[in-house]
C-alpha cells in the first residue's frame, strides 16, 4: 500500500514537472491522442478552470465523453463549445452534435447541424460535413442514410 501511494505521488510530481512546458489544453490533447480519455478530461477541466482555451477544452470534454459513450454529457459539452466565436471549434462541435442527432434518429436536426458545420469548417472536415447533408436526401424520393434506403411514391395500382 505504501509503495502504491509513493508511486502515485511520484507520478503526480513527474506529471506536474513535465507539463510545465505544456498548457493544460495541450496536455489534454496529448492524452486524448494517447487514448487516455479520463486523463484528457482532467487536463481539459483544468484548462477551463484557469479560463484558458475554454472553447477548445469544452470540445475536448465532449470528445472524451463521446469516446466513453456518455452521449448526453458529450452533447452538453459540444453545445457549450458550439457557442464559441472560434469558427473551427464552432464547426467541429456542431458537426459532433449532428453525429449525435443522426445516431438518435433525428435526421432533421442532423441535417441542420451538418449544414452549419459545412459553412464553418475547411478541407476534409468541410467535405465530410457537406457529404452528410446531401447524403440524407437523394433524387426521385429516395431517402438514404448510409445503412438503409426507402423509396416512396403514389401509384393507382
Amino acid at each position: 500500500m505504501q509503495h502504491q501511494t509513493l508511486a502515485l505521488f511520484l507520478f503526480m510530481v513527474l506529471a506536474n514537472c513535465s507539463s510545465s512546458n505544456q498548457t493544460a489544453f495541450e496536455s489534454s490533447l496529448k492524452e486524448y491522442q494517447n487514448g487516455q480519455w479520463l486523463v484528457s478530461e482532467m487536463w481539459a477541466k483544468k484548462s477551463i478552470e484557469s479560463n484558458k482555451s475554454v472553447a477548445e477544452s469544452q470540445y475536448m470534454m465532449g470528445l472524451c465523453e463521446f469516446k466513453r459513450q456518455q452521449f448526453e454529457e458529450a452533447q452538453e459539452w459540444f453545445t457549450k463549445a458550439a457557442s464559441s466565436s472560434n469558427k473551427d471549434v464552432h464547426g467541429k462541435a456542431t458537426a459532433m452534435l449532428g453525429i449525435i442527432a443522426e445516431n438518435e434518429g433525428d435526421f432533421a436536426a442532423a441535417e441542420k447541424a451538418f449544414s452549419i458545420a459545412a459553412l464553418e469548417l475547411v478541407g476534409a472536415d468541410r467535405r465530410e460535413a457537406a457529404s452528410r447533408t446531401t447524403a440524407s436526401i437523394g433524387n426521385a424520393g429516395l431517402i438514404s442514410n448510409h445503412s438503409f434506403s426507402l423509396q416512396f411514391g403514389a401509384f393507382r395500382s
